[in-house]
Order: structure tokens, then C-alpha cells, then sequence
């Protein structure tokens, strides 16, 4: 089964990545909405910066939302 692991930076991978972005709540739910499977946030507790460890769930179609500390986000290369 595979780690879910999110990484935040202030840009897009193709803009060299930019730096890592602390701060921003990230949840995994079931497709389709539900309640949230896992949460944490970024650079939080055992979290490495800009970082998140969501757990180790079975293969399939996730929800994941994105809350960032501030302003707009986008999400890169979002499959699970």
C-alpha cells in the first residue's frame, strides 16, 4: 500500500519548486467527499517543512484539499 505524502512549496515544480510552505492544512478524503481519511499540516509536529505525511492507504481515487496559510494555491500532478 502506498505512503500518501504531500509536499507545499511557493511554486509550481517547473519554476524550480520554489520553497517549502508551512502552514497549510492538507486532508485525504473518499472520492466523492466524506469525511476526512487523514489530516495534517505542513512543517507541524513530525512533518518535515513544506511537508506532510497523510498515512499508507490502499490504491484508489483520494479527495485531497488543500488549505493554505494565505492566499490562492494550486495543486501540481495530483494523482494517488
Amino acid at each position: 500500500m502506498p505512503d500518501v505524502q504531500i509536499h507545499c512549496r511557493t511554486a509550481p515544480f517547473g519554476e524550480l519548486g520554489g520553497e517549502p510552505l508551512d502552514g497549510v492544512v492538507v486532508s485525504l478524503h473518499p472520492n466523492g467527499g466524506g469525511a476526512a481519511l487523514a489530516t495534517g499540516t505542513t512543517g507541524a509536529g513530525p512533518n518535515d517543512a513544506g511537508s506532510v505525511f497523510l498515512g499508507v492507504f490502499g490504491a484508489g481515487t483520494y479527495e485531497v484539499h488543500v488549505t493554505p496559510p494565505l492566499g490562492a494555491a494550486s495543486v501540481q500532478e495530483g494523482n494517488l
